[in-house]
């Protein structure tokens, strides 16, 4: 026999039993699992980078309280600098006679309180 007679008989003998319909319905089960697999894999992928920006979140926000915590210990500093500094001023003040308490004194000590207060609020 040659090769057409037999595949015209394959073919015909397919349709006689049902083969060809048998054949479409698993291919069209073939890709209604592949459909889902896709979605599955979609979903999959959507949750890990939802993660992922959840984690992003939290490294941000305890990069932001740890900066808080920072600007807040510069500016504790800073103060401290400042009164230390404002005491050096009465100390010197006092010790060439000048009251402390009035005038241009406390002018000054008041300038020296704004400029702490003002590297303070640049350092927040």
């Amino acid at each position: 026999m040659c090769i057409p007679q037999i595949m015209a008989a394959m073919s015909t003998a397919g349709e006689v039993f049902g083969l060809g319909t048998q054949l479409q319905t698993f291919g069209t089960f073939m890709s209604v699992v592949s459909s889902l697999a896709q979605g599955v894999a979609g979903m999959q992928a959507a949750d890990a980078q939802a993660k992922a920006y959840e984690n992003q979140a939290k490294v941000k926000e305890a990069q932001s309280a740890q900066a808080l915590e920072k600007a807040q210990l510069e500016a504790r500093l800073l103060r401290e600098r400042g009164e230390r500094f404002k005491g050096t001023q009465k100390s010197l003040l006092g010790a060439s006679g000048v009251a402390v308490n009035s005038g241009s004194a406390l002018d000054l000590l008041a300038d020296t309180a704004y400029g702490v207060e003002s590297d303070v609020s640049m350092t927040k």
